[in-house]
């Protein structure tokens, strides 16, 4: 997919961005955005919305201009020509070995254990299937995960030690105590990529059995 819009595109873009952009100081915040989002057909929570922004803007105020706003759209349009592309029945959902393939297209290669624990996250109602907003929900999610860990890892060995997976935690918009964290971490020093996302989704698949009792 190409990675700049063409000419028409950006300026119909622009022209929708700056509609949203209700007090016209050139940013969108979260609600603003659920609200655009929603009018576009795709049912995201402001949850979502908030984590679009994290993983977009620069400045951490929790709010992006438009040439953010015109990178998001880039990526929802990546996700959901994947997204429609494992979707074989048209159905607007998709099973564990759909999603498996739209995450390798993603550029995530798990393997079937890891996989499994995300599938277990992911998949809420425990229904087998993913729907589209929750396929962007994830993507999003490990993009995060994803820069942070880049951004912080060392790049010699490819990994990160406690104090910077608990800021991955925290640029994910998971609030943990460090307890909680260097708990689950067990005895490691340090993580490589698939460990960072074993510990997340393993926290996080805990924290949601722990609200079910």
């Amino acid at each position: 997919m190409a990675n700049k819009l063409a000419p028409e595109i950006e300026i119909a873009l622009k022209a929708y961005f700056d509609s949203i952009d209700t007090n016209k100081n050139g940013l969108v915040d979260k609600n603003e955005l659920t609200k655009a989002l929603r009018a576009a057909n795709l049912n995201v929570t402001p949850r979502i919305a908030e984590r679009m922004i994290q993983i977009c803007e620069h400045n951490a105020a929790g709010e992006i201009g438009f040439n953010e706003f015109a990178r998001l759209s880039l990526t929802l349009e990546q996700i959901k020509q994947i997204f429609q592309t494992v979707d074989e029945d048209r159905n607007g959902r998709i099973n564990d070995t759909e999603l498996g393939r739209g995450l390798l297209d993603l550029g995530f290669n798990f393997n079937r254990q890891i996989f499994t624990l995300i599938m277990k996250v992911v998949d809420v109602d425990q229904s087998g299937t993913v729907e589209f907003e929750e396929f962007i929900d994830l993507s999003l999610f490990l993009t995060a995960i994803t820069q942070s860990f880049n951004r912080l890892s060392n790049k010699e060995n490819a990994t990160v030690n406690l104090d910077a997976l608990i800021q991955i935690f925290s640029a994910c918009g998971v609030r943990l105590p460090r307890e909680a964290v260097s708990q689950a971490a067990s005895t490691q020093n340090s993580f490589n990529f698939n460990s960072v996302v074993v510990i997340v989704f393993g926290l996080l698949d805990n924290l949601r059995n722990t609200s079910r009792h």
